[in-house]
């Protein structure tokens, strides 16, 4: 087994949900919740935000990537099927400390997947420095940015296709 990949399998099986919660409270959480709420209203794309502490080793010998596990949730939630195709996943794998975003069809058409990379750079900054709340608050920013100039509400009414709650594994 290559040293890279055992280091990571130890990373994944000492990154318990415990050590994750420590890292985001219940109230910053919330405080989440509120930012993708009040960004959707001002879009029309449905954001959702996944976390994941550890994986399983079955996932882990089998090579997976971020982007890998990121698009298993993507369609898991089923954010893929929004009215528009315009759902925005922000994966998290707490283990690896990486980020992904996952913009479905209709957005990919209209913006480029630098854009995404970038946020998940600057993302990654913040969680280099143990900042973790700061760099997804930071994330939602730029990505309320990307939408609300590219998918803007204007006067089409506000209705919720996903639940705004920040998903926790």
């Amino acid at each position: 087994m290559q040293k890279n990949k055992f280091k990571r399998i130890i990373n994944h099986l000492l990154s318990t949900g415990h050590e994750m919660l420590k890292c985001f409270p219940k109230e910053d959480l919330d405080k989440i919740e509120y930012t993708i709420s009040h960004s959707e209203k001002e879009h029309m794309a449905e954001l959702l935000c996944v976390i994941e502490s550890g994986w399983d080793l079955k996932s882990l010998y089998a090579g997976k990537t971020t982007q890998d596990r990121a698009l298993e949730w993507f369609g898991l939630t089923r954010l893929w099927d929004t009215e528009l195709n315009i759902g925005v996943l922000i994966y998290i794998s707490f283990a690896d400390k990486q980020i992904e975003i996952i913009a479905d069809r209709g957005i990919a058409k209209l913006v480029p997947n630098e854009v995404w990379e970038d946020i998940c750079s600057d993302i990654s900054k913040l969680f280099k420095q143990k900042s973790y709340i700061e760099g997804i608050n930071l994330g939602l920013r730029k990505i309320d940015q990307v939408l609300t100039t590219t998918f803007p509400r204007n006067k089409t009414p506000y209705y919720n296709q996903y639940p705004n709650q920040v998903i926790i594994i």
